[in-house]
């Protein structure tokens, strides 16, 4: 309506910010959708157009376009060389400020008198205070769209369960306001080894394949951003960025090439990470998309901050968690242990008389009854000697012999004690003993009854597998041996496995197990400065690993020992 009432042909709206020196075609009709497409960033303010926004002044062409040094003159007269165009009113769109300008497009010659410059005067008038108020409701609009982005991220930080969580519900948002191909959340978890991103989003597309890659690119970019102002970063092609050689932890390459803005994260003066928000390759991200991404950053940085200070407190937690339970389980080992003592003291005495007088009575004359009796009497107090024996071991209360000794001769020595049973059994028993393994200290009875323990526990577990192998093996880490056994038995249930080195435990039929053997065997290890773990999957078998300190100072029963047998 408006170019029928103008006599035009057709007309272009561009809009443009001198500063920035952006310029944004916003609309045509007619045969200004030919102007339109000859304007971009890089010709423009070369154009009559570009010479009306900077002058504020308008242009007219009557009759046939002149011949122009400019560029981008060339390229609009031969766009309009094969339209009905042959006059042009170019006028700057100014209201308070130069906004933009108006090309108007005529089908016929004009002399464009003066009654008619003034008219296409106040169209532009009109005109640029209709795009002042749209533009002025735009950002108000966008103003209103971004503080309720940022309350929103604000709230994640604080429900979030875990940092993957909350970095995901944050891509959400930014989705909502600035789609785009991808985007990614990185945290800078070493600050010199670069960028580790750790959830990925997407509107259209996705660049999931950023997930696990370290960026160091990204990570310079981010430490060159000021804390007082953060400059999103423009990569233009992200294959320059993420190759395989500087990302070796890449889950994946991308299929398609694409640019980046990388906005950094920065709170409390650090910054944290960046934001990758990725476009495809040869489109960047609108101004007003990276004007939201900066304004942003920071409330972006403070839930990342938030979230990682969170995971912080969650890691700290589960370790109390666990100190508090390994404190309990100590001490509720040393009172069993001064309790087993005790029973054991009492009970020791009357079964040594019991057992001496058995032997007395099988010298007598007896029937073949009583005979049988009597035996029966002896083997079974000697059995009870046994568990007595053991719960002296458990509680600590016999003297040890602490020597430097080699723990690959000790396991060798011990499986030749159980080779006839191992073999009767069908176990095969293959060894990968490290030569190079160093000595340890300990007490050699102990530490053999350790092993005699698991072997025991692991024929046990073999009974009714038909695959039957025992695998002992040692390396050393550091200051540390291990020592780890496994086996191909039935396993040990999730439910039953924190138990099994509790006093009196244990998952044998009534008759064939005290529940001592592994309640024993961690007090010994214990003892020594060392530590017993256990991984167990049903049905598969399971491995146990005896870790023991190579150096005495430190461990003060070898320290104790040493230093009485030096003196």
């Amino acid at each position: 309506m408006v170019r029928e009432a103008l006599g035009a042909c057709g007309f272009t709206v561009v809009l443009t910010d001198p500063g920035t020196r952006t310029v944004e075609r916003l609309y045509s009709e007619g045969t200004g959708a030919a102007v339109a497409g000859a304007v971009d960033a890089a010709t423009f303010w070369e154009t009559a157009g570009g010479r009306a926004v900077r002058d504020g002044e308008p242009s007219f062409v009557d009759g046939t376009l002149p011949e122009s040094p400019s560029t981008g003159d060339r390229r609009i007269a031969d766009r309009l060389r094969g339209t009905p165009a042959r006059a042009l009113a170019i006028l700057p769109l100014v209201a308070d400020e130069t906004r933009g300008v108006l090309s108007l497009q005529f089908a016929e010659r004009h002399a464009f008198d003066e009654p008619e410059r003034r008219l296409l005067a106040d169209f532009a008038a009109h005109v640029a205070v209709a795009v002042r108020n749209a533009t002025l409701l735009v950002a108000r609009e966008r103003e209103r769209d971004r503080a309720a982005a940022a309350a929103e991220i604000a709230r994640v930080a604080l429900d979030a369960s875990s940092l993957d969580a909350g970095a995901a519900a944050i891509l959400g948002v930014l989705d909502r306001l600035v789609p785009s191909a991808g985007k990614a959340l990185s945290v800078l978890r070493d600050q010199g080894a670069g960028a580790a991103y750790v959830e990925c989003a997407a509107a259209v597309g996705t660049i999931t394949f950023l997930r696990g890659l370290r960026s160091a690119t990204s990570a310079r970019a981010a430490r060159r951003a000021s804390d007082a102002r953060v400059r999103p970063v423009i990569v233009d092609d992200l294959r320059t960025v993420l190759t395989p050689e500087r990302c070796p932890d890449a889950t994946g390459q991308p299929g398609t090439a694409a640019a980046a803005v990388m906005v950094p994260l920065v709170a409390r003066g650090r910054t944290l990470g960046d934001l990758a928000v990725t476009t495809p390759l040869g489109i960047p991200l609108a101004e007003a998309a990276r004007d939201t991404l900066a304004q942003l950053a920071a409330p972006i940085a403070l839930a990342l901050d938030a979230l990682l200070l969170g995971e912080e407190r969650r890691r700290r937690l589960v370790e109390e968690r666990q100190m508090t339970e390994q404190l309990r389980q100590a001490e509720k080992m040393a009172a069993l242990g001064e309790l087993v003592a005790g029973v054991a003291h009492e009970i020791n005495n009357p079964l040594t008389g019991i057992s001496a007088f058995a032997e007395l009575l099988a010298d007598d004359v007896l029937t073949d009854d009583q005979r049988e009796s009597v035996r029966l009497i002896k083997r079974e107090a000697d059995r009870v000697v046994g568990v007595v024996r053991d719960l002296l071991v458990f509680s600590r209360k016999t003297e040890p012999a602490y020597a430097e000794l080699d723990l690959n001769e000790l396991v060798e020595r011990t499986l030749r004690l159980r080779s006839y049973a191992l073999r009767a059994a069908g176990i095969d028993v293959r060894l990968a003993l490290d030569p190079s393994l160093p000595v340890v200290y300990g007490d050699e009875a102990k530490l053999q009854q350790v092993i005699l323990n698991v072997v025991l526990n692991a024929e046990h577990a073999m009974r009714e597998t038909p695959l039957r192998r025992i695998e002992a093996a040692t390396r050393h880490t550091g200051d540390r041996v291990v020592l780890s056994l496994t086996d191909t038995g039935t396993g040990i249930a999730p439910d039953v496995l924190p138990r099994i080195f509790e006093p009196f435990f244990t998952t044998k039929p009534a008759g064939e197990g005290t529940g001592l053997g592994l309640s024993v065997s961690y007090g010994i290890v214990q003892t020594h400065g060392g530590e017993l773990r256990v991984e167990s999957t049903p049905g598969l078998g399971t491995t146990l690993e005896m870790v023991l300190p190579t150096h005495p100072a430190g461990v003060p029963a070898i320290d104790a020992a040493l230093s009485s047998s030096a003196s």
